[in-house]
């Protein structure tokens, strides 16, 4: 089946080969070896998931390939210890990477080449050119002469250049200046390799007092400024023809944000907004705004995924940068929101539109690589998804994703028809620790359809408690994809089961704007509804559940106590909400956006003060009969710990049981390795003492 459909994908697109010889059966023969070796196999007994096996320095990362797609370049984690790891937030130590490049015009099979730098930690890659990479690096000091460093021992940053066929190797700026530049911030960063000058990049640098935009010759190394901000400026933009269009500032003294645009050829620059970094970066995170998805073929547009009033769903659409208006549609998926875009790693310009319906799918402008992308989904199977990473000419990298995948990528050569791994970004975590998921279509009680997932535990003959877990947003949603608190908890023997409530984005605007004052009503009676679905069908014990979340989870956890649901018998709430009126409150502090935003989805305080209290958990404290477990961090500034707070106050005063856990310095996410553990270990602790199976009336067997 493996050969089948491997010859399948080598004819899928305009040009055709007789199995690519000798050269692509061996080809196809190896991924299919790597495909049984990265994907779920034969099931065994999964043992329970600890996070160090999950938050680890990925194995393989920065997989791209080069402009005319001969060279496939990426980063291998080593073992042996760095000195920095700039992915890491919590230790001065990490692994080292090793610069790996494949070259694809090689006969056989191409063996990956090593190319050495001493005293040089690689971190980021970028091509500029057929056979130049750009090679980020944090530097060890003492590949200096004393004289420059004057005997100082650390690390700093900077870009190297290096010829693949030669290997060759320079330092962006050269060793003086870029020894000078490295230990500033924010640190060069590459905004341009200029696909028309293959001899140039455009770098943004450090400079005596601001950060500049700098024409870096590859041949040499040396930097002419071309361009200069200020002290606060942060980020350069350039348009489709390598000019300077865009400047973003940043006043860390007022946490205020400055978009300023290139308005004349004589580097008139207007300042388009002045914005509280809070609301920046809220904007970000909000699915309902406007997103930058790539270039344009012209300057005066970028493409952008936005929905107009009048559209039902965001799509990929024209913006003009002249008159700041949206123009042409470029695409638009038939039932669900665009997600993001593929994207020309060199160019910018947009390859592909990302959707997910219940799982993610590419769609590509050109026909014939949407071809190749579909045989290549067809061959790795249903049990992963297929996300396009990279596409340069005939080489496609690709990346797996999926519930018992953390992460995997190939290298797909179109013209040859062959398919060939490159690495893992967990090889410590086989897919056998890790348990497969199920997509469930729910009817609601009011007719709607929504999708929710369930991943259930291994065991012989008994039905598993269950656990539902609520997404945070609520403007997000779940999908069919590896979830660590899912696997968590379904390595621990419980069945997880995660509902897109109204409310979710992804499904349009009809269906997220549902969920508006809805947080304790329609939303809620989703996830219930969604529980009653799996409950039916005997795949769980229903005796035995309780309602975890985080975030908007956290809220809905708490909505489902207040609410009386019987089928829980107890609600963890992390970084949850529990108060709305003084949640608004809070909002309207950090800023108008953020109130605005929060006042449509919640309700405004003013008008609705009699809902919205009657929506709030800790203002319904006395309807709550089940245990409640609350876990907040104390550096929360998305959800203020105030809120847990209100909380436990509101039980302890109504009699009911309640245990609140502070996570010292932990922010909303809790990234902390060992906050975190700690935190989940509470949880476990905390179901196992509530969902234990009653005595002398054992769960029906799942045969039954």
């Amino acid at each position: 089946m493996t050969l089948k459909t491997s010859r399948r994908t080598a004819k899928a697109g305009r040009k055709t080969h007789s199995s690519s010889g000798s050269r692509g059966f061996a080809a196809v023969m190896l991924a299919a070896l790597f495909v049984a070796i990265c994907l779920p196999g034969a099931a065994s007994q999964a043992q329970p998931l600890r996070l160090a096996e999950i938050f680890v320095p990925p194995d393989t990362m920065e997989v791209t390939a080069s402009p005319d797609g001969r060279f496939v370049a990426y980063l291998a984690r080593t073992d042996d210890l760095a000195p920095i790891d700039l992915e890491a937030t919590d230790t001065v130590f990490g692994r080292r990477y090793a610069l790996m490049v494949i070259d694809l015009s090689q006969s056989g099979e191409p063996a990956p080449r090593e190319f050495p730098f001493p005293g040089n930690f690689p971190h980021r890659l970028q091509w500029a050119n057929a056979t130049t990479l750009l090679v980020g690096s944090v530097t060890a000091v003492s590949v200096h002469d004393e004289t420059l460093t004057n005997g100082l021992v650390g690390h700093y940053w900077r870009w190297l250049v290096l010829d693949v066929e030669s290997g060759r190797s320079l330092p962006v700026f050269g060793e003086v200046e870029a020894w000078h530049m490295g230990g500033r911030s924010p640190a060069a960063r590459i905004v341009d390799v200029l696909p028309e000058d293959p001899d140039t990049v455009l770098v943004s640098a450090p400079s005596d007092d601001s950060y500049d935009l700098w024409r870096v010759n590859l041949v040499t190394g040396r930097g002419q400024n071309i361009l200069s901000g200020i002290a606060d400026t942060v980020v350069w933009y350039t348009d489709m023809s390598g000019d300077p269009s865009m400047r973003i500032d940043f006043d860390r003294d007022t946490e205020t944000v400055t978009l300023f645009r290139q308005l004349e050829s004589d580097d008139t620059w207007a300042d388009l907004e002045n914005i509280k970094v809070d609301t920046f970066v809220d904007r970000l995170r909000r699915w309902s705004e406007t997103i930058w998805i790539a270039n344009s073929e012209t300057d005066d547009a970028v493409l952008v995924g936005a929905r107009p009033d009048e559209r039902a769903r965001r799509g990929i659409y024209r913006f003009d940068l002249e008159e700041d208006v949206l123009g042409d549609l470029i695409y638009e998926h038939p039932t669900h929101d665009v997600d993001g875009g593929v994207t020309d790693t060199v160019t910018g310009r947009l390859l592909a539109a990302e959707v997910i319906d219940w799982r993610y799918r590419a769609y590509f402008l050109d026909p014939y690589l949407q071809r190749h992308y579909e045989a290549l989904c067809d061959f790795f199977g249903e049990a992963v998804t297929v996300h396009p990473v990279d596409v340069q000419a005939e080489t496609m990298i690709v990346r797996l994703e999926g519930p018992q995948e953390i992460g995997a990528y190939y290298a797909y050569d179109i013209a040859q028809g062959r398919i060939l791994p490159i690495g893992l970004e967990n090889a410590r975590l086989a897919p056998e620790r890790l348990l497969p998921m199920q997509h469930h279509v729910v009817r609601t009680r009011d007719g709607r359809l929504i999708d929710a997932y369930l991943t259930l535990p291994q065991d012989a003959g008994r039905r598993p408690p269950l656990i539902v877990l609520p997404h945070g947003g609520p403007e997000a949603r779940d999908a069919f994809q590896f979830d660590f608190l899912a696997q968590y908890l379904a390595t621990r023997g419980y069945a997880v089961l995660q509902p897109n409530f109204r409310g979710s984005s992804g499904y349009g605007h009809e269906f997220s704007s549902a969920g508006n004052r809805n947080w304790a009503g329609r939303m809620s009676d989703d996830v219930t509804d969604a529980y009653h679905a799996i409950a039916r069908t005997g795949l769980v014990d229903p005796r035995r559940s309780c309602i975890v979340g985080w975030s908007y989870g956290g809220y809905a956890a708490l909505a489902a106590a207040m609410r009386q649901e019987p089928q829980y018998q107890c609600a963890v709430s992390i970084a949850g909400i529990a108060d709305l009126p003084a949640f608004l409150a809070y909002k309207r502090e950090q800023g108008q956006d953020a109130y605005e935003y929060w006042v449509t989805n919640m309700g405004d305080p003013e008008h609705d003060e009699a809902a919205l209290a009657a929506a709030s958990p800790a203002r319904q404290a006395s309807r709550i009969s089940i245990p409640v477990m609350l876990i907040h961090g104390t550096n929360d500034d998305v959800v203020p710990i105030d809120q847990s707070e209100r909380m436990e106050a509101a039980l302890i005063e109504a009699g009911k049981p309640v245990r609140f856990h502070l996570m010292l310095e932990a922010g909303h996410n809790i990234t902390n390795d060992d906050r975190l553990r700690r935190a989940l270990d509470r949880v476990t602790d905390f179901l196992d003492t509530h969902l234990i199976e009653p005595s002398g009336t054992p769960a029906p067997a799942l045969q039954d």
